[in-house]
């Protein structure tokens, strides 16, 4: 029996990691002490599109949970990783932060649309450097949602974004915080069901003072079963694809492709569309129609 009980657990755990894809991930540590993140891995940028000025972050040896180095934000940096407005599917942000008490502590948003100063925001996560902090979202100064974490030494965040059903949790330090609909922003309760980024800007409570802080193991994780929901909407084939990816549906008013960075590599309103410049992995094909917006995995070798 117990050898049957521990076949089963792991089973459970194998299937849990088959029904996701991650899609982006970033420990820092191939890169040289100094870098500037957006200069060496191209699918972060800063608030104003400058890599390598003031806004970037740089990779720090000085405190890692990882082999060697971590994301280093100080006084002036502005870091995005943008995510490619995803409006279906379940996603999962997460990294582990490091605060040190002798700062003035750290911050965080995830963004509904990144956008520069049109930028929406879909929450505000602040850090004051004695271990307790708080979340802003869907109310005014006075609904911050407290909680607390250890100070000088790394603890995990974990925000898990479900776009198709409207919600959002966010865990620190393996500790739930708030469950929330996704479509509120920090101040208000109307906003876009919308995924467009994660900003790691040097702030910190109260006044927005400058913080310090760290970055590690940094990850966003996409849920298959969510995509495969999708599966009666529309059909991409073949799949997988060598030359040309065929779309079919009904009533399709745009299709786009990304890479599972989220870059947009596709957009318009061809069915038939020529994949063959393409690096060979993993592909998301959305498609618009007049009833929704739907999203499935494509394969191209």
């Amino acid at each position: 029996m117990k050898k049957l009980l521990l076949f089963s657990g792991i089973l459970a755990a194998v299937l849990a990691l088959q029904a996701q894809t991650i899609v982006f991930q970033e420990n820092f540590d191939s890169y040289n002490v100094g870098d500037k993140i957006a200069v060496v891995n191209n699918n972060f940028t800063t608030w104003s599109a400058a890599p390598g000025g003031s806004e970037d972050g740089t990779i720090s040896d000085s405190y890692a949970l990882s082999l060697y180095n971590s994301l280093k934000i100080v006084a002036g940096n502005d870091v995005v990783f943008p995510i490619a407005n995803f409006t279906t599917g379940e996603y999962v942000i997460e990294f582990d932060y490091y605060v040190p008490s002798t700062g003035t502590g750290a911050y965080f948003n995830v963004l509904h649309n990144f956008a520069g100063s049109s930028s929406e925001w879909a929450l505000e996560c602040y850090f004051y450097n004695n271990g307790t902090g708080y979340l802003m979202v869907g109310g005014s100064t006075a609904d911050q949602i407290s909680f607390t974490y250890p100070s000088n030494q790394f603890f995990h965040v974990y925000i898990k974004v479900d776009l198709t059903e409207d919600e959002a949790k966010l865990e620190v330090n393996n500790n739930q915080v708030h469950t929330w609909p996704f479509h509120y922003t920090p101040t208000e309760t109307t906003g876009l069901t919308q995924l467009g980024g994660v900003n790691f800007y040097s702030a910190a409570p109260p006044n927005l003072s400058t913080g310090t802080y760290y970055v590690d193991n940094f990850k966003l994780r996409m849920d298959d079963v969510a995509v495969q929901e999708n599966v009666n909407t529309f059909t991409i084939y073949p799949n997988p694809v060598t030359s040309v990816l065929n779309v079919k549906g009904n009533d399709i008013l745009l299709v786009e492709i990304f890479n599972l960075v989220g870059q947009k590599l596709y957009s318009g309103t061809e069915t038939s569309i020529n994949v063959e410049s393409y690096i060979s992995g993993t592909y998301f094909v959305k498609v618009i129609t007049e009833k929704g917006t739907y999203t499935k995995k494509a394969i191209i070798k």
